[in-house]
């Protein structure tokens, strides 16, 4: 009685492999679309909606909000003699957008006069481009004060 012995050639291996390095690739390509899809959201909800609280309340504390020159950074720090007893953002990573770089903020704001600007570079990392996403974007500017 004779054995037969199949074994995979060198080159079935390697076609294999050629095909999960393509599926990989493909797969990975799609999930960094999603990924940077996500990123731009929480972008966009930090500058509309998660700053917002902290700002109000260095506002109502300090009387105003935060000066450019001082930046997004002065809520970091506890204002004991106003009774703000803790920073109102907990850690310097909240600071900077989903790709690393520091969220922008200016007071009073250029395009939301009668408040802040706060924004990110977005993606790219550059100001001025048309990825750059700002809180003008989605909420309108506060109403000038009434004279």
């Amino acid at each position: 009685m004779s054995r037969i012995r199949r074994a995979f050639t060198l080159f079935e291996i390697l076609a294999v492999i050629v095909l999960i390095g393509l599926v990989v690739g493909l797969l990975v390509s799609r999930l960094e679309g999603v990924m940077g899809a996500g990123k731009v959201k929480l972008a966009k909800t930090a500058v509309n909606n998660s700053f917002s609280a902290p700002l109000l309340a260095y506002k109502v504390a300090m009387g105003d909000y935060p000066t450019t020159e001082q930046g997004l950074v002065i809520l970091r720090h506890a204002i004991p003699d106003k009774g703000v007893v803790e920073p109102l953002v907990r850690n310097n990573e909240a600071l900077n957008d989903p790709w690393g770089h520091p969220y922008q903020y200016r007071c009073p704001g250029v395009k939301r006069p009668y408040s802040y600007d706060l924004w990110s570079f977005g993606p790219d990392g550059k100001e001025g481009t048309s990825d750059d996403i700002g809180n003008w974007d989605e909420a309108p500017p506060p109403a000038a004060p009434a004279k």
